[in-house]
């Protein structure tokens, strides 16, 4: 199914694009699952884990434990609100598995991915730097996202996804970087700033690392051609933008860490205690406040929706991720996940794109490496 790439990837690339109101499934949400839709009208082989990559295991019981909490409360309280996080949930797995078996049963395919995230992160750049789009929060940007932060977010995952692989040239990661540190600061997201800070730290770590390795003059030239273009065009950038530098900097000093906390759903763990072991459900949010809202925080969601149970197996996962990539990888990986803990990121199917690409990444790598060391052997 050749043609399946290509359609995740127009799905990835669109899914930038909320046209329907918010909380409903956009058009490029459908595009990401259609793949799977393929693999079963022609009955082939759709790969969850193996003996040797049981990462994915750990999200497959995760899903089941949501799915097990949410019907056991739905049906307690009699509401149907409990069975939205089931769709959400089920959506994001099956938007996971596409790219994980598009990725790692079929070779070949990761140009085709990065293209697409390059191309997506290119086209929200000339948007920003147009201000072809939305100011719903006016000064700060936010394309044809619901928010500044859920476009920060969003940016932040392509970024990291990009700027963590070694097959991409650093000329290539130049621009990814400045197109990231441009729209961080149109969204004046401070959570984004946090993220974009590890980000940063893993980038030039690898930069460093480029420098150090390399002796050929060509790949070398290369590394110093990116950073030449980060640090004139960031230059340009930082002066071009002095007042949204200043907004970012008054918002930071402005932050009131209580509200903030609670804004976030972290006071629920000493208000409501009793649901950190196995869970509230995620539904009926009155019986925590009055306005009835859901936790804005990945961390403090599955924490407290679904109890250690839930935390522990999202953390599992991300630790089994994470021992297959090298410090500079780690720090990149790590950026998006800092960020989960001021917003509902599992809910958005980027956030599973990005867990997939870096699962997905730990494989190719490790294959390529087996590879180099049987060449060596034989040679």
């Amino acid at each position: 199914m050749r043609i399946s790439i290509y359609i995740f990837g127009v799905g990835l690339l669109f899914s930038q694009f909320y046209f329907l109101k918010s909380g409903l499934p956009q058009p490029a949400h459908f595009l990401l699952i259609l793949p799977f839709v393929f693999y079963l009208s022609r009955e082939r082989a759709f790969t969850l884990w193996s003996r040797l990559e049981v990462a994915p295991f750990f999200l497959v019981v995760l899903f089941f434990y949501s799915l097990f909490v949410n019907l056991s409360y739905g049906l307690y309280l009699q509401s149907i609100e409990f069975l939205f996080p089931i769709v959400h949930f089920f959506y994001g797995l099956t938007v996971y598995f596409v790219l994980q078996n598009l990725l790692v049963y079929r070779a070949g395919q990761l140009e085709k991915i990065n293209f697409f995230l390059f191309a997506g992160l290119a086209v929200l750049f000339c948007m920003a730097l147009a201000g072809f789009g939305n100011y719903r929060f006016f000064p700060r940007y936010n394309a044809f996202f619901n928010d500044p932060n859920q476009m920060a977010f969003w940016a932040l995952c392509v970024g990291a996804m990009l700027l963590a692989q070694r097959n991409v040239s650093d000329v290539t990661k130049g621009f990814v970087f400045l197109f990231l540190f441009y729209v961080i600061l149109q969204s004046a997201s401070r959570s984004g700033l946090v993220g974009f800070s590890i980000l940063f730290f893993g980038f030039a770590v690898g930069y460093a690392r480029n420098i150090i390795l390399l002796s050929s003059s060509k790949k070398l030239f290369g590394v110093f051609l990116g950073a030449s273009i980060v640090l004139i065009l960031g230059y340009v950038f930082v002066k071009d933008n002095v007042e949204a530098m200043t907004f970012v900097g008054s918002r930071l000093d402005q932050v009131d860490i209580q509200a903030q906390a609670d804004i976030r759903g972290y006071t629920r763990f000493y208000d409501f205690p009793e649901f950190l072991f196995f869970g509230a459900g995620q539904g009926a949010e009155y019986r925590f406040n009055d306005a009835g809202t859901e936790i804005h925080s990945t961390w403090a969601a599955l924490l407290f929706y679904y109890g250690l149970p839930g935390i522990l197996l999202m953390l599992e996962f991300i630790r089994r991720v994470a021992k297959g990539l090298s410090f500079s990888q780690k720090m990149i990986f790590a950026s998006p996940l800092l960020y989960s803990f001021s917003t509902l990121g599992y809910r958005t199917p980027i956030f599973w794109v990005f867990l997939a690409f870096f699962f997905c990444l730990t494989i190719l790598q490790s294959e390529k490496a087996k590879v180099a060391s049987e060449f060596q052997a034989e040679g």
